[in-house]
C-alpha cells in the first residue's frame, strides 16, 4: 500500500475533467494532459515498489495493481474509476468529514422518489411512502442507530443471499425479537417485512400461460379457463377426492413480467445516472471509423434521419433486447430449459450501459422447452409497454435538472445467438437458407453421405474479384 499521508498535490481538487472531458481521439487535450499530471503523482512517491500502483480505471477499480505503462494504458482506454474525487489509493487522505461515511443513504434515495412522485402518486399511495420514510428515520430501539428499514433491507437480502424459506426467516425473526428489548420497532414476520418494502414501487406481474405457449391469459382472456387453440386447462386438476377444493387453483405455467416503465423512471430518480441520459448528444468520436458510443454508428444517424421528433429529445431512450436460454436445475435432473429477457439502455456510457445494475431484467419466459414459434406471445406485455413508450411516452422526473419531461422509448436493437435469433425474428436457422445474411445467394451444398447442408469454402465469395486466394485451389 502507498503511503496515505495528507499531500498537497500539485493539481487541483477540483476532479470533474477526470468524467467530463474524457477522449482518447486527441492526444494533446486537457484530459490527457491531466491524466498524464495524475500518472507522474502516482509514481513520484518512494513507497511505489516493483509490482506498481492501484490501478484507477474503471475495470480494475482500484483492486489490481499496475506498472506506469500499463497503468497509462489502461486510464485512456477504459477512463477512470466512478466517484474517484479523493486520490486515497494514490497519496491522498480524505477529509474529515468524508473519511467515515457509514451511512446507508436511504434517506437521500426515499427524498428522490417523494420529488419524482409528488404529483403523481394517489392518496394510499403517499401514506404508504411517507409510513416507509418514517420507517428509515426511526430506529430499531433507543440504543442502536440502525434504522428499522435499514435492517429489515439487510434481512430480506440475507433471505435472497442464502436462500432461506420463509418459514426460516420468521423463526429467525422470532429469535430477533425475543433478544431485543420490548420498545423495539422491527417487523415481526417475513409478511410484515415484504408490506413495508413493496411501498418502494418495483413491482412485478404473474401471467398465466397456456401450457403450449399458444396464449396469455390477460386483458380479454383473464377469465378464460381454457385454451382457445389447443383446449389445455389453464389450472392443474385438482384432488378427485375434493379436499382441495376451497384453495386457491394453481396455473400449470406461469409467466413473470418486470415491467420496464418503473425502471426506466428509477434511472432519472438517481441524480448520478440521470444526467448521463442524454450525455450521447455531446459524445462523438472526432476520428473517422472510431466508435466511442453506439450513437457514432450509421444505424443511430440514420434512425435520427427518420425519426427527428423522438431524436430532438437526447434523453429518450434507446434499448436493446438480448435472451439466452439456461437450465435452472442440475443435469441430472429432467431436462427444463427457462429464457430469460434482458434489455439495455444504450443512452448511457459504455462503461455505464453494460453494468448489472443498468440492466434491465424483464421476461421470465418459463420452460420446459423453449418458446419457439410462439415468442411473440410472451412478449405481448413488453410489446404493450413499448407501444405505450412510443406512441405517447410517460410523465418522468428528472433528478439532474429538478423537472419533469415526456420520456420515450424505441427497440433500438438485438443482441443473441443463432438459435434465438431465429425465434425473434421469425427467420428458420436452420437448413440451408440459415444465414440471415446472405439468404436466396447462400452457396451451401447437400452432404449426400453426411445428409445435412455444408457451407465449408463458402467464405471466399466474400473477397475482391481480384483477390489471390480465389484461384488459390490448392489451399483450399
Amino acid at each position: 500500500m502507498l503511503d496515505l499521508q495528507i499531500i498537497e498535490a500539485p493539481m487541483s481538487r477540483d476532479r470533474r475533467w477526470m468524467y467530463e472531458d474524457w477522449s482518447v481521439s486527441d492526444p494533446n487535450s486537457n484530459w490527457c494532459k491531466k491524466a498524464q499530471e495524475f500518472v507522474n503523482l502516482a509514481f513520484s512517491y518512494p513507497s511505489v515498489n516493483s509490482e506498481g500502483v492501484h490501478c484507477p480505471c474503471s475495470k480494475c477499480g482500484n483492486f489490481k495493481k499496475q506498472n506506469e505503462y500499463n497503468l497509462s494504458h489502461h486510464i485512456v482506454k477504459n477512463g477512470f474509476v466512478q466517484n474517484y474525487f479523493v486520490w486515497t489509493y494514490h497519496g491522498e487522505t480524505a477529509p474529515a468529514d468524508e473519511e467515515f461515511d457509514d451511512r446507508d443513504h436511504l434517506n437521500d434515495m426515499l427524498h428522490d422518489f417523494a420529488d419524482a412522485n409528488h404529483a403523481q402518486e394517489a392518496m394510499d399511495e403517499a401514506e404508504e411512502f411517507y409510513n416507509l420514510l418514517e420507517a428509515s428515520e426511526k430506529p430499531v430501539h433507543d440504543h442502536t442507530k440502525e434504522t428499522t428499514l435499514s435492517a429489515v433491507t439487510r434481512l430480506i437480502n440475507f433471505k435472497s443471499q442464502f436462500n432461506v424459506s420463509a418459514a426460516g426467516y420468521n423463526t429467525l425473526m422470532k429469535l430477533i425479537c425475543d433478544l431485543l428489548p420490548e420498545n423495539s420497532v422491527i417487523p415481526k414476520s417475513f409478511n410484515e417485512s415484504k408490506k413495508m418494502l413493496s411501498s418502494l414501487g418495483m413491482p412485478y406481474e404473474k401471467i398465466d400461460a397456456c401450457y403450449n405457449g399458444c396464449m396469455l391469459f390477460r386483458k380479454e382472456h383473464m377469465d378464460k379457463t381454457t385454451c382457445d387453440k389447443c383446449k389445455e386447462p389453464r389450472y392443474h386438476q385438482r384432488d378427485s377426492s375434493g379436499l382441495n377444493k376451497h384453495l386457491k387453483p394453481v396455473a400449470r405455467k406461469v409467466l413473470r413480467y418486470l415491467s420496464i416503465i418503473p425502471r426506466l423512471k428509477r434511472l432519472f430518480m438517481s441524480e448520478e445516472i440521470a444526467k448521463y441520459m442524454g450525455s450521447h448528444k455531446e459524445t462523438h468520436s472526432d476520428k473517422p471509423g472510431v466508435m466511442m458510443h453506439p450513437s457514432d454508428g450509421e444505424a443511430w444517424k440514420h434512425f435520427d434521419k427518420e425519426f427527428p421528433e423522438f431524436a430532438k429529445e437526447p434523453r429518450n431512450v434507446r434499448l436493446g433486447l438480448c435472451t439466452y436460454g439456461f437450465t435452472p436445475f442440475s443435469f441430472s435432473a429432467a431436462p427444463y430449459s427457462c429464457w430469460p429477457v434482458f434489455l439495455v439502455p444504450y443512452n448511457l456510457p459504455p462503461s455505464m450501459c453494460m453494468k448489472k445494475e443498468n440492466i434491465f431484467l424483464t421476461l421470465v419466459i418459463p420452460g420446459p422447452q423453449h418458446p419457439g414459434k410462439n415468442w411473440d406471445v410472451y412478449m405481448e406485455p413488453l410489446y404493450d409497454d413499448l407501444k405505450l413508450l412510443w406512441d405517447d411516452g410517460v410523465q418522468v422526473y428528472d433528478r439532474s435538472v429538478r423537472t419533469t419531461f415526456n420520456l420515450r422509448a424505441c427497440y433500438f436493437y438485438s443482441i443473441n445467438d443463432l438459435p434465438a435469433l431465429g425465434m425473434i425474428s421469425g427467420h428458420s436457422t436452420h437448413g440451408k437458407f440459415a444465414c440471415p445474411v446472405c439468404l436466396g445467394t447462400v452457396s451451401a451444398f447437400w452432404l449426400v453421405n453426411g445428409n445435412k447442408y455444408c457451407w465449408f469454402d463458402c467464405h471466399r465469395q466474400f473477397l475482391p474479384m481480384d483477390h489471390s486466394f480465389r484461384k488459390s485451389l490448392k489451399a483450399f
